[in-house]
């Protein structure tokens, strides 16, 4: 039975990564950071965010990737590997997995490009890993990945189902100020879950008034602060964007802007924080 649902999952893959045929080449590795087409609508000041993605030599990623997602595709699996590894260890101390999923048919042996290879005791299975990791900004990073370790080496490669992904997240707060939209870009602890971002409608962001209600400003602490909730988003600030506390309010500043941080407000059936722009 497994073998069968090897077979099926390796058709899968195949089928996923044929659609990654048509592919963009880049020198030296790709930087991951906001789009051009937000960048020009964007209210900011100093340098936007970019985690750029190391690589010695052409690395490869789907034609339809953009600049704020890159799927990695027809690169050496050895190569890009290696470089994966030195790129990930960037995040070493400021990342989490927020999910790790044993592939249980691979039965002592990880798919590798074209071959198999033996993984090392006590190991079965080689993981597929969501890792989210974050840089001196506070800017998060998503990684999609598989790794298992094999001959005292660990491989990094793409999971079985699709292709080896980075993305930045873009969350964007959208203020109205006589009748015009206008965008900036959010800075939100880890794991806070938020409706707007860069991968709605570019059109509807600067033309509906509804992204500007405060309703979508205000997130639920993230499940990770399970006590100290207000300490914990005050440190995230304090630690990333120049937090600070004056007359009894907190503040933060993010690429020039200032924004207030109101807590403990009620946000659904919860109690979590709010962020309103200081003009």
């Amino acid at each position: 039975m497994k073998k069968i649902v090897l077979v099926l999952m390796m058709f899968l893959m195949v089928l996923t990564l044929s659609s990654c045929d048509d592919t963009i080449s880049f020198e030296n590795g790709v930087d991951v950071t906001i789009p051009d087409e937000i960048v020009k609508h964007l209210v900011y000041a100093g340098e936007l965010p970019v985690f750029h993605f190391e690589y010695d030599g052409v690395v490869n990623v789907a034609e339809f990737s953009t600049k704020c997602k890159y799927l990695f595709a027809k690169n050496d699996f050895y190569e890009f590997s290696d470089a994966f590894s030195k790129n990930i260890k960037k995040f070493e101390g400021s990342s989490i997995n927020t999910k790790v999923t044993d592939q249980t048919n691979d039965e002592g042996f990880a798919r590798f490009g074209s071959v198999e290879l033996p993984l090392d005791a006590p190991q079965q299975y080689s993981k597929e890993i969501m890792c989210v990791g974050w840089d001196k900004t506070g800017t998060r990073f998503s990684f999609f990945y598989r790794t298992f370790v094999s001959g005292g080496k660990r491989y990094f490669t793409t999971p079985y189902t699709t292709n080896v992904t980075i993305t930045m997240e873009v969350p964007i707060y959208v203020d109205r100020d006589n009748g015009e939209n206008k965008l900036y870009l959010l800075n939100l602890p880890y794991d806070t879950k938020y409706e707007v971002s860069g991968n709605l409608e570019l059109d509807a962001l600067l033309k509906k008034d509804e992204y500007a209600n405060e309703f979508y400003y205000q997130f639920e602490y993230p499940a990770y602060l399970t006590e100290n909730k207000v300490e914990g988003i005050k440190d995230w600030y304090e630690r990333y964007c120049e937090g600070y506390e004056e007359n009894g309010s907190f503040y933060f500043i993010y690429l020039g802007n200032k924004f207030e941080v109101l807590f403990d407000v009620k946000v659904k059936e919860t109690i979590g924080f709010q962020i309103k722009l200081v003009k």
